[in-house]
C-alpha cells in the first residue's frame, strides 16, 4: 500500500509514464452503495492503451473499487483500488 499524497502522486506519475495513448474507457458497473457520508462503486473498466515503446493498442481490463466520503464541500475519492481482470473478456453493454 502507498500512503500519503506525495507517495501516491509519485506512483501515479510512474504508472502513467508507461502509457503514451489510449482510447475511451467503457465502464461496466457491478455494484453501487451509498449512505449519508460514504459510498462505493465497483466496476470493470475496459480500455485499449498503447504502452511506451509499443506500436499498437492492447486491451486493458481492470476491476476497480472506488470509495467516496462526503466532506463539507462535496464528495471526495478516499480509496481507489484496481487490479487486472485475468478471466475471459465479457461483452460490454
Amino acid at each position: 500500500p502507498i500512503v500519503g499524497f506525495a507517495s501516491v502522486a509519485a506512483e501515479v506519475e510512474r504508472v502513467a509514464s508507461m502509457f503514451v495513448d489510449g482510447e475511451p474507457t467503457v465502464f461496466d458497473e457491478v455494484a453501487r452503495w451509498v449512505s449519508d457520508d460514504l459510498g462505493y462503486v465497483v466496476a470493470i473498466e475496459h480500455a485499449r492503451v498503447k504502452r511506451s515503446g509499443s506500436e499498437g493498442f492492447v486491451p486493458m481490463d481492470l476491476r476497480v473499487t472506488t470509495i467516496f466520503r462526503r466532506e463539507s464541500d462535496g464528495w471526495r475519492v478516499c480509496v481507489r483500488h484496481a487490479d487486472r481482470v485475468t478471466g475471459p473478456p465479457t461483452p460490454t453493454g
